[in-house]
């Protein structure tokens, strides 16, 4: 993001400074119990049911995916496309695998027990959903945006990077976390201390040097 700002605007004295998240705060929210049951091994994303995060992508890879046959995809979040979406999981028969929960003010409870989070968009700006679920030992699977999972993401430390748009690849990312336990289970240890720069604390001392 910032060399973007610097080419744009034609600076070279650019400091970029995170928005801050609250690390405590996530961590006493996801004590909470689920709102749904969940009988299996679950994946999630969150997010704004718009065009722009492609949950559309996100259905045709998890139905293309060998990790469907054994776990379900929960996906937070309302919008316009829920229409769409609600017909899309029935054309490609994923009723029973695949669960729109809505809005919801603490996917934490979620995040600290899914396998790992997928984020489909095709472009994003920070996205602090990928911040929130590192914070809580949640890897990731990516598409790799212009700006955004690229600042946060480091490829096979925390999560894995995916070519944007390419549901073949959006399989293949869910695939490869979800069957490799030793990966998935170092990702998840080095999660944590990857975003613990993000912490609000971590972010107010850097505002107080700025």
């Amino acid at each position: 993001m910032q060399t973007v700002i610097e080419a744009k605007a034609g600076l070279g004295n650019v400091c970029c400074i995170y928005n801050p998240v609250n690390t405590a705060l996530i961590h006493d929210k996801s004590q909470q119990s689920a709102g749904v049951d969940i009988d299996r091994p679950f994946i999630m994303a969150v997010g704004r049911l718009e065009a722009q995060k492609r949950f559309d992508l996100l259905l045709e890879a998890f139905a293309l995916a060998s990790a469907a046959e054994h776990c379900q995809l929960l996906i937070i979040g309302e919008g316009s496309q829920l229409p769409t979406l609600q017909a899309q999981i029935l054309r490609l028969g994923l009723e029973e695998r695949v669960k729109l929960l809505g809005f919801d003010d603490n996917p934490y409870r979620y995040m600290a027990k899914a396998r790992f989070l997928v984020m489909s968009s095709d472009y994003e700006g920070y996205p602090l959903v990928l911040i929130e679920a590192l914070a809580l030992g949640c890897p990731v699977v990516s598409t790799d945006c212009p700006t955004g999972p690229r600042e946060i993401i480091q490829p096979g430390v925390n999560g894995l990077l995916v070519e944007k748009g390419s549901v073949q690849a959006i399989a293949a990312g869910i695939d490869a976390l979800f069957f490799d336990d030793d990966l998935r289970t170092a990702m998840a240890e080095q999660a944590v201390l990857s975003v613990r720069d993000n912490d609000i604390a971590a972010v107010a001392d850097r505002w107080l040097a700025a």
